[in-house]
């Protein structure tokens, strides 16, 4: 397992696509440099704890993302 784990870090932290992690609320709990820089700061710090997002999503706007449709 330990060795999965070390992989799919090394895997997120070295690709040029952002990952985000956030709790329910949107908050960001960990990201990897790629994210930060796509979304304009130089330092992980500079969006730890906060808001990712404008506002938080209901699962159904979510569900309507995932599929292709932007919410209202």
């Amino acid at each position: 397992m330990r060795k999965s784990e070390e992989r799919y870090r090394r895997l997120v932290e070295t690709t040029d696509t952002g990952y985000v992690i956030v709790d329910n609320r949107g908050v960001a709990l960990d990201a990897n440099q790629a994210y930060v820089h796509l979304s304009g700061h130089d330092t992980f710090d500079q969006i730890l704890g906060r808001s990712v997002v404008d506002r938080p999503f209901t699962i159904a706007e979510l569900s309507d993302m995932l599929k292709g449709s932007s919410p209202d």
